[in-house]
């Protein structure tokens, strides 16, 4: 038996908005699976390697089982996942309008009428929630402000893992709000839902990562220069759905970032680091949007490559940094996005069997949204 030690994997723990996601064209079922944001970037970056972990609360219903089921199936830890009867599993409905990628979404569903919303009882009594904070040298990422995400932010950052937070709003709790952001180290949120001006100054080596749609995406250390940085989107000619994209970007940077940790230390890391970890983001964010779905890359791609893809746009990010030639190495990525690209087939297959159901009617994945 060999001696030699298995390299550890690292770890990403996320706590907030899971749901099972189903996406409709012209009223067919063209796509179904795991969503909303934890969901996706845990599912994600198990695909990249990681050991991933989301800590939830799902209905002890049939939605509630597909998705723990299809966690499963990816290779993600569900032993923070658990189902019970005074909750019910959030269902998204994706509208798919056919132009550029553009969509909607509504909880409610086009068959019964019924809405299957987020709600903050997901993400309460969690048991020993501070159990389940990930430690130095890991990540942990919430999107979603209740008490138990909040706390498990504060713990990890005391065990001195790497705190990522992706507010889709302020909230009404101000309090609350400001512990979230006092307990992140990289803060990431679209500028369509909000100001700048809610995101106080904070502490040395916070990141704060701001998105702008199709133009792209901006950041900055403000412990170490207010001026913004912004990078321009990777566009194109194919663009079937531009959902998940954000959660992409998100896992792409994660995965990237977490390589320049030195001891886990977010403090350690320069503008360059951070530039190339949301550049690789960005690429693998442009390349799901060849596909239907939020995770369409998944089926239609090896993790393998991807990762290889990743990884040499890393190696090659620094020997362009210490010749200060980050700008023409971003140019290279884009480029390499479309020639990759070319090789992979944009999905176009429509899911139409009984067993993708999402109620009793046409819609979804057999399950049974009247149970209680």
């Amino acid at each position: 038996m060999s001696n030699h030690c298995i390299p550890r994997r690292p770890t990403v723990v996320g706590c907030g908005f899971v749901a099972w996601d189903v996406v409709l064209e012209s009223s067919s079922v063209a796509y179904t699976g795991v969503g909303g944001t934890v969901g996706n970037v845990m599912s994600i970056m198990a695909f990249l390697g990681w050991h991933t972990i989301p800590v939830v609360r799902l209905g002890a219903d049939s939605a509630g089982a597909k998705v723990l089921s299809e966690l499963v199936a990816l290779g993600v830890d569900t032993r923070r996942v658990s189902l019970h009867r005074d909750v019910a599993t959030p269902v998204v409905y994706q509208l798919n309008t056919g132009t550029e990628g553009d969509h909607g979404f509504t909880f409610k569903c086009p068959h019964c009428g019924q809405a299957r919303r987020y709600s903050d009882a997901l993400l309460s009594d969690l048991g020993k929630t501070t159990e389940a904070a990930p430690v130095r040298g890991d990540v942990f990422f919430f999107d979603r402000l209740t008490e138990s995400s909040v706390l498990l932010a504060e713990q990890a950052m005391a065990n001195g893992a790497l705190t990522v937070f992706e507010p889709s709003a302020a909230g009404n709790d101000d309090i609350l709000f400001a512990r979230a952001l006092r307990a992140s180290q990289i803060v990431k949120y679209s500028a369509e839902r909000l100001a700048t001006s809610v995101m106080p100054e904070l502490g040395v080596g916070f990141v704060e990562i701001q998105t702008l749609g199709a133009a792209g995406l901006r950041f900055r250390m403000r412990s170490i220069d207010p001026a913004w940085i912004t990078i321009s989107s990777i566009r194109l000619d194919a663009v079937t759905d531009t959902a998940g994209a954000g959660d992409w970007c998100t896992a792409g940077f994660l995965h990237l970032v977490s390589r320049h940790l030195r001891g886990g230390l977010l403090s350690d890391l320069g503008y360059n680091e951070v530039y190339a970890a949301l550049r690789g983001g960005q690429a693998v964010a442009a390349l799901n949007c060849q596909h239907t779905g939020a995770r369409g890359l998944m089926r239609h791609a090896e993790s393998a490559r991807v990762r290889e893809m990743l990884s040499q746009f890393d190696v090659d990010a620094t020997l362009s940094a210490l010749t200060n030639d980050l700008s023409s190495w971003s140019e290279a990525v884009a480029e390499e996005v479309v020639r990759y690209a070319s090789g992979v087939k944009p999905s176009s297959e429509k899911h139409t069997s009984a067993s993708l159901q999402t109620c009793d009617g046409p819609f979804g994945s057999g399950l049974s949204l009247h149970m209680h």
